[in-house]
């Protein structure tokens, strides 16, 4: 790894200086004295070292956010060293594959976010790795239902208390005789858990919202119809295996506990609304193909400190119509999908430092964003018009500003 000299560290941090002063002042972030103002600038700078300057920071991460080892500090174009020793989840049923990234392990050319690649455990017994579903079943839901579609009927469940297992054709249910936590384990040959909308993997909304903690998906299974998790709110790890390829409408829609999710590399197709309402969502590897994300589209997180999707695409079906997009809260960087026609929705108070627009031919910039000094990133062709749709005392700053000729200032309201 390269070092930094001193003299050319100290010049860095006279510089972030001045540009963390200019950042507070742009977003409205003003100090009752100039002290008050550098201290907040100090605390920011506390967090820089010799090794950050001109390096890309890569960081290890649990499936449940919690940080698994320091923070290194790559060079451009060199590996990534991983850590000595593999973590470990739920170890009765998962085993340990691999770290993931949002980018190149090999040759780092950007600040990266690694996560671990769980599957479920092979069961000598039944010659396969089934599906778990870890509940909390209080002595108000005791009686579960799971929904799911066969594509045959060699498809059995343990229901985890001691009962024997059995095989099921559709819907199958249970009664519990006491509360308490239970691994459910379902496994076939093929079958697709989920895929009804009055309640997801469960037959009733009430079960996913209060019982449903985890889910470990199992080789054969698929979620390819709709609501999959929808209204899991107590759901906080999930792992999908890399044979899912399609994620469904409102597959994750109000997971609000889950904190880290890989999407599979080879996934190439992503429902409406799928990462609705994420609140607790920190950390999110995209796949590495080409992704169709279809029609009304939603990324709601506060915790995100920056998204790449890239290899997204969105399509809407006229011509006419937009896509819409709403920017996540806390979003420092984010980098926009391919879209032919696309609206920009900030959030009141809040815009991230950074938009990347290459990947998008035509969008308008709508309400929420406040004003402002924001980079933003155009491609050759970018067509579009800036703030249209905010007040007349709005004024948008962009920095290294060079308009692409499809590109034109508001005609109504706001400033530039």
């Amino acid at each position: 790894m390269s070092k930094i000299k001193a003299v050319d560290f100290a010049n860095y941090v006279d510089e972030q200086k001045k540009k963390l002063v200019q950042h507070c002042l742009d977003h409205g972030l003003e100090a009752s004295n100039s002290d008050s103002l550098s201290s907040v600038v100090n605390k920011e700078l506390e967090l820089v070292n010799e090794n950050e300057v001109g390096n890309f920071k890569v960081e290890f991460y649990n499936i449940d956010a919690s940080q698994y080892a320091p923070p290194q500090f790559v060079a451009s174009g060199e590996s990534v060293t991983l850590p000595s020793t593999n973590p470990s989840y739920d170890s009765d049923y998962l085993e340990f594959v691999e770290w993931r990234a949002d980018g190149n392990m090999n040759n780092v050319t950007q600040d990266l976010i690694c996560l671990p690649f769980y599957r479920t455990k092979y069961d000598s017994e039944i010659q396969e790795r089934p599906t778990y579903l870890v509940c909390y079943f209080d002595s108000t839901h005791l009686s579960p239902t799971i929904h799911y579609y066969y594509a045959n009927q060699n498809v059995y469940v343990d229901w985890g208390d001691g009962s024997e297992e059995e095989q099921v054709t559709s819907s199958f249910s249970h009664t519990y005789a006491q509360e308490g936590k239970y691994v459910i384990r379902i496994r076939g040959t093929s079958y697709m858990i989920g895929g009804n909308n009055q309640g997801g993997i469960f037959t009733t909304y009430d079960y996913a919202n209060n019982c449903l903690l985890a889910v470990y998906m199992g080789e054969n299974a698929e979620i390819t119809v709709g609501y999959t998790f929808y209204q899991g709110r107590k759901l906080e790890v999930v792992t999908l295996l890399d044979n899912i390829t399609t994620l469904s409408t409102r597959c994750f829609d109000q997971c609000a506990a889950l904190k880290t999710l890989i999407i599979p590399p080879q996934t190439t197709g992503i429902g409406s609304n799928a990462f609705n309402k994420l609140d607790c969502l920190k950390y999110m590897i995209p796949p590495k193909v080409q992704c169709a994300w279809n029609y009304s589209n939603t990324l709601a997180t506060s915790l995100l400190d920056r998204i790449d999707l890239s290899m997204y695409t969105l399509g809407h079906s006229s011509s006419s119509s937009y896509d819409e997009f709403v920017i996540p809260w806390g979003v420092k960087k984010i980098v926009y999908p391919q879209a032919e026609r696309l609206k920009l929705f900030g959030q009141s108070n809040f815009a991230p430092d950074e938009i990347d627009l290459t990947n998008v031919s035509s969008f308008q910039m709508n309400s929420g964003f406040p004003a402002g000094r924001y980079k933003i990133k155009f491609g050759e062709n970018t067509q579009g018009t800036l703030n249209t749709y905010s007040s007349a005392s709005t004024t948008i700053y962009i920095e290294n500003f060079c308009l692409p000729a499809g590109v034109v200032a508001p005609t109504s309201g706001g400033q530039i």
